[in-house]
């Protein structure tokens, strides 16, 4: 677990997960490292990435979507092996976008107002994107 990682962040992301799989009647598992979040299978093969991300405000409070920049250069590392997936859950649903189609036109720095002791990463260089690139899984 992360430094400022809960149990419950850990819950929420294995929650969405396990919605996302079974839209897409796979399988998942949680990968070891901190580069990327699950490997997605079908028939013990692996057929995908994933990183997810629980937000807590609705899918319309902003016009904007945001990952940090060291992030992005994970995602792309993975999406040369398989598609890789980033899915957001927002309080009133689940999004998902592949990697390769978040746009990159967009870097600015930006993170949280507050910084926690110990973090190196809660302000950072970030991908903003438009939201109405997701799409939301039924």
């Amino acid at each position: 677990m992360r430094v400022f990682e809960t149990k419950e962040d850990v819950y929420n992301e294995n929650e969405v997960i396990k919605k996302f799989c079974s839209w897409t009647n796979s399988e998942f598992f949680k990968l070891p490292q901190f580069e990327i979040d699950f490997l997605i299978y079908k028939n013990d093969l692996n057929v995908a990435f994933a990183e997810v991300k629980c937000k807590k405000n609705d899918y319309n409070s902003f016009k904007e979507e945001f990952i940090g920049l060291p992030k992005y250069f994970n995602l792309k590392k993975y999406s040369e092996l398989k598609p890789t997936y980033l899915i957001i859950k927002y309080n009133d649903g689940i999004y998902f976008v592949d990697f390769k189609d978040i746009p990159t036109e967009i870097i600015k720095y930006g993170g949280r107002k507050i910084v926690r002791d110990g973090s190196t990463n809660d302000k950072e260089w970030l991908i903003t994107f438009n939201r109405s690139i997701l799409k939301k899984i039924k």
